[in-house]
């Protein structure tokens, strides 16, 4: 039996409605003696119904996109597509200009289709990954590359007190930590940022760059990997 996902409760909601209605439907015509064409019409609707509970917890009856655990490790990082499990936001890896020379930068595109962009830190010791905002680098101009959104000093200072909040954790299928956000330039299975929300609610300008940078909510969840676009030039 399936898990009871958003789309298979949905299903499974609306064909218990739709045969408990039918079912009603038709004792009340048969007691009433009611002619044989309405009696019929809503014995489709209970057979119709019927089959929508049979298909909401029958594994593999419902289309749907191609799920994480689907998704083999090895899949390139500029290929790989990944989804937030408590949110809309969306996550993807992309190199400045296309350059195969070029670091590996974190796009996520949030519900209010703006789009946030990252450079990876490495820290020694137990300092580990995390999140540096830049400017879009697909953007970049071509001599100067990507530039940091926190530039001055001034900048430097709130970009520090942030970092807290900016901790990246690529993790395997055995659900270990990587060392490296990227090895071998293979996208991880999934990935977590657990306190970037706090940024996104609080001081979204902060991973902008603007001011006016609208608060979206983010609860904490994984980035899974949903989608390998192995068959992209």
């Amino acid at each position: 039996m399936l898990p009871l996902t958003a789309d298979t409760s949905w299903m499974l909601h609306a064909s218990l409605t739709a045969t408990l209605a039918s079912l009603a439907f038709i004792l009340w015509h048969v007691r009433k003696s009611a002619r044989l064409p309405a009696t019929l019409v809503a014995a489709l609707f209970l057979v119709a119904g019927v089959t929508g509970i049979i298909r909401a917890l029958t594994p593999g009856s419902l289309p749907a996109d191609q799920p994480a655990q689907q998704v083999k490790a090895g899949c390139p990082a500029h290929e790989a597509r990944y989804h937030h499990t408590a949110s809309d936001f969306t996550a993807d890896f992309a190199r400045f200009k296309g350059s195969n020379n070029s670091p590996y930068y974190l796009h996520l595109k949030s519900p209010l289709a703006h789009d946030y962009w990252f450079r990876f830190s490495s820290s020694n010791g137990y300092g580990g990954l995390s999140l540096i905002p830049i400017h879009n680098p697909l953007k970049a101009d071509a001599v100067d590359g990507p530039q940091d959104i926190h530039a001055t000093d001034a900048d430097q200072q709130a970009l520090n007190e942030a970092l807290p909040y900016l901790r990246y954790y690529p993790l395997n299928e055995a659900d270990d930590i990587l060392p490296d956000a990227l090895p071998d330039g293979l996208a991880p299975t999934h990935f977590l940022l657990p306190e970037i929300g706090q940024l996104f609610w609080y001081d979204p300008g902060l991973l902008s760059g603007l001011a006016n940078t609208p608060p979206e909510v983010m609860p904490r969840g994984f980035f899974r990997l949903s989608r390998c676009n192995t068959t992209s030039s």
